[in-house]
């Protein structure tokens, strides 16, 4: 903070906390607009092969499902018709005056496009150039051609209409009573190569033991109570099958039972870190006054933080926003600097206001720096491909920025207040033994130096055992029943062996060209017995619309008049032959604009990257070592498609986090140099003042191997903090020992303040290591030994380094 404007809060303190309070209602007002995600998904890179999984999942309903595995090796031929009864139970379940699910199945064809059949077919019936190829243009002339054939599916239309209780059955037949949607199925059918694991029309494993129903729910998962409701609804009206039903998964179920874990878990850090922090600063200061107004401009900068992102963004994402206890632990830290400092200065007997100033000219500097620095650490994951680093990267960077605002401008207003009421500053705990362990190290500066290098030797072989987490099942917690209910679905049907192939063009003709190339390479490995199947966007249309006469259309008309109706009784059947009786002379190739016209699940196999429109082609391999041959073959006839499977993706994505840990190192050293170099203005300070973070970095990788934890996707966040707590305790020695000139008097004072920063930073966001999720375990466990290792290099070794150069110093000057 600037002389001049300390000095014009300093003249008008009540001033400075009117307007502050005006800054608590904005920040209030500001968060109103902020949405939390709970989706995994949406903490995902973009780009990528993750982002084929991603997009895959989501335009096929994946996110939005749930399936209920049935399991039975005494009666497996009884299971199916046990099942259909739970079917036609959930069918009939209503919630909120509607039906709970807009589709509920046991047949693959239905699962394939489930809850989308209805809009899939009138797309159809409506567009049907976005679907044919020649070869259908050929089949589709032969029915027409025939007055039998079209006599013979009009008739079973009708039946269908008649007969009671086929309600589904009579839908579609009312919207195509000449069974043109033959062609459509044969396509849903081709859409089908993702469940390869079962064979037959059912959902069924191989031994016919086990079974699944798809359900596609009515409402969306993030509407928490109505989707706990349904989830116990549904478990009731499969429970009548006794052991039979095993659970309940798929996305819908994962979604819904880990935001419910990540919600309890952030809560209960977030409370329990509060508490925490709050007996520690009322321990240390005794005063519920002071602790209130610490906690104020702190509450006052994360909520300005939150709001902040709200307007950038709109929405976090709760592991994001787990990282509010990074703002909190460090946020309080800054007051503790400051107000310490203060109380320090007045038992020295100085007066209200030179305290004060002495605590925000003095002090300030260094806590502003120490903010900075921890925030320019933060600031290296906006290079991340990651979209939830980039989110946390906002909201720690943010929140740090407003709470040092927050607190070098209300803290010293409301003290400068206090004070002219006629107030005391309330006293402290002592020295908290910093005391006796800076007359320790001062006396012996070896002894620390020498203890500091065993922690160092003991910890360095951790180094060499430091891995990266390679499974994917890491990303959610193990205990959850949908976890474990997918877990039995792997055992019962297999693993399974898909595959993707992807291909990007920035023209239509050219996306069209490799899409074909793509589909003969597997027509080929499908005759050859090396795939199962394979769904593409050249299987249900080859991008040329075809040619049809419209004289077949008049076929089609006297076979409806014939049997008593008139062309407007079924709309959707004329207007699919006025679409094919129209000319077409300009035969276009289908585009992006086109392509998006098609139902959602055909936009499973193509989406809109930077690079173009990119075509994606789901495979069933045999073998997983099926893979292989497909790249080798790709990589002669399609040189532009990628193969790839699930796991090579997910465990890609996780081996990345090795290069992004070694760029966010690199990249914040290089911020947080300059900006050291900016403050001490020479190369030794700057030196002695890396030496915490770096030797806490080791330490910290260290103990993570020797404990077995390996680098995951997230966890791996906790490196700028860790970065940025070593920097913020070394400057703070560094800078007190140049006012003291002492090492003893510097732990005595700052060191006290250092002790409890490190304590509320490990209650703070440390407290994460008691969450349930594995995820925000790790990020908590680590932060404590990282913070730890900080605060014993920055309280020990740091000092004892400053002592024995002194000695250095004094051996060198010799006796005058």
């Amino acid at each position: 903070m600037g002389r001049s404007l300390y000095r014009l809060i300093a003249r008008r303190p009540g001033a400075a906390l009117a307007a502050f309070a005006l800054l608590v209602a904005a920040s209030v007002l500001a968060t109103g607009r902020l949405r939390f995600e709970r989706d995994i998904f949406d903490a995902l890179p973009a780009e990528g092969p993750v982002a084929v999984l991603v997009h895959a999942a989501r335009t096929s309903g994946g996110p939005d499902r749930l399936y209920l595995l049935f399991r039975d090796e005494r009666d497996p031929d009884g299971l199916v018709a046990r099942a259909r009864g739970v079917v036609d139970r959930l069918r009939a379940l209503r919630i909120e005056g509607r039906p709970a699910f807009r589709s509920v199945t046991l047949e693959k064809a239905e699962a394939a496009g489930a809850g989308d059949l209805p809009a899939i077919l009138e797309t159809y019936l409506r567009r049907p150039r976005l679907f044919l190829t020649g070869r259908d243009a050929e089949a589709l002339r032969a029915r027409l051609a025939s007055p039998a054939a079209l006599d013979r599916e009009l008739h079973r239309s009708l039946a269908f209409l008649a007969a009671p209780g086929a309600d589904a059955a009579a839908a579609i037949a009312a919207r195509d009573p000449l069974n043109l949607r033959a062609l459509l199925m044969d396509k849903l059918r081709g859409l089908q190569a993702g469940l390869a694991f079962a064979p037959g029309p059912l959902l069924r494993s191989t031994d016919k033991t086990a079974l699944l129903v798809a359900c596609v729910p009515a409402l969306a998962p993030e509407r928490r109570a109505a989707a706990r409701r349904l989830l116990r609804m549904t478990r009731t009206a499969a429970a009548g099958l006794g052991p039979a039903f095993r659970g309940i998964t798929g996305g819908f179920a994962v979604a819904v039972e880990e935001e419910a874990l990540l919600r309890h878990d952030l809560l209960a850090c977030l409370l329990g870190s509060g508490i925490g922090i709050s007996l520690l600063f009322l321990l240390a200061y005794r005063s519920p006054a002071v602790l209130a107004f610490v906690l104020l401009p702190l509450g006052v900068g994360l909520q300005l933080a939150l709001g902040a992102l709200a307007l950038v963004a709109g929405r976090v994402h709760l592991m994001a926003a787990a990282f509010s206890a990074v703002v909190l632990g460090l946020g309080i830290d800054f007051a503790i600097h400051v107000y310490d400092r203060y109380l320090v200065e007045r038992q020295r007997g100085r007066a209200t206001a030179a305290a004060v100033e002495a605590a925000v000219l003095r002090t300030g500097p260094p806590v502003a720096v120490g903010g900075l620095t921890t925030a320019a650490a933060f600031a290296v994951l906006f290079c991340s491909g990651i979209p939830v680093l980039h989110q946390v990267a906002w909201l720690v960077d943010l929140g740090l920025l407003f709470c040092l605002a927050a607190i070098l401008w209300a803290l010293p207003a409301w003290l400068l207040w206090r004070a002219r009421s006629g107030e005391r500053p309330a006293g402290h705990l002592g020295r908290l033994g910093m005391d006796r362990l800076g007359r320790l190290v001062a006396d012996r500066p070896r002894a620390a130096a020498a203890a500091s290098a065993l922690v160092l030797a003991a910890a360095i072989p951790g180094l060499f055992r430091v891995g990266i987490e390679h499974d994917p099942r890491s990303l959610h917690p193990a205990d959850l029943p949908s976890i474990r209910v997918q877990e039995e679905i792997r055992a019962a049907f297999g693993a399974g062996a898909g595959a993707f192939v992807t291909w990007t063009a920035r023209d239509p003709a050219r996306f069209w060209e490799i899409g074909r190339t793509v589909d003969g390479v597997l027509e080929d490995l499908q005759a050859e017995g090396r795939i199962r199947s394979w769904a593409s966007l050249t299987r249900i249309t080859r991008g040329r619309p075809p040619r049809l006469p419209p004289a077949l259309a008049a076929n089609a008309r006297a076979a409806l008049a014939r049997a008593g109706f008139r062309p407007g009784d079924f709309p959707l059947t004329e207007a699919f032959l006025e679409a094919l009786a129209r000319p077409d002379d300009t035969e276009t190739l289908l585009g992006p604009g086109d392509l998006e016209k098609l139902p959602r699940p055909f936009h499973a196999f193509f989406r809109r990257t930077p690079g173009g429109l990119q075509g994606i082609a789901r495979v069933a391999l045999r073998t997983p070592s099926g893979l292989g041959d497909l790249s080798r073959r790709l990589a002669d006839r399609a040189p532009g498609a990628e193969a790839f499977d699930p796991d090579t993706a997910l465990r890609g994505l996780l081996g990345s986090v090795r290069g992004e840990v070694r760029d966010s190192v690199l990249l914040a050293a290089a911020l947080i140099l300059g900006l050291l170099f900016a403050f001490f203005r020479r190369p030794g300070p700057v030196a002695m003042a890396a030496v915490p973070v770096t030797l806490a970095s080791v330490v910290t990788l260290g103990l993570m191997g020797l404990a077995g934890i390996p680098f995951n996707l997230f966890n791996f966040m906790v490196v700028p903090l860790v970065l940025g707590i070593g920097l913020d305790d070394g400057i703070h020695v560094l800078r007190r020992y140049a006012e003291e000139g002492d090492v003893a008097a510097t732990l005595a004072t700052t060191g006290r303040s250092v002790l409890l920063t490190t304590l509320t930073t490990c209650l703070g966001f440390g407290s994460l290591a008691l969450a349930s999720h594995p995820l925000l375990r790790g990020m908590g466990l680590v932060t404590i030994a990282g913070i730890l290792a900080a605060w014993f290099f920055s309280a020990v070794t740091l000092p004892a380094l400053l002592r024995l150069r002194e000695a250095a110093g004094a051996r060198g000057r010799g006796p005058r």
